[in-house]
């Protein structure tokens, strides 16, 4: 019988969400945008993955 576990992880490194099957953006306590990493693209998370990103360049 296959066990069905949930994790919830909270990161500071924004690419360690790339393979997460769901990310939930949090601003102040509160929700405000969920959903697979590539659904996530606009908003806080964009931002973020975009601030990241430049850093690598």
């Amino acid at each position: 019988m296959t066990e069905v576990r949930t994790a919830f992880v909270v990161v500071h490194r924004v690419s360690q969400t790339a393979t997460a099957d769901t990310v939930v953006v949090m601003d102040q306590g509160r929700i405000v945008e969920q959903g697979h990493a590539l659904q996530v693209i606009g908003g806080i998370y964009a931002s973020l993955w975009a601030s990241w990103a430049k850093g690598l360049r």
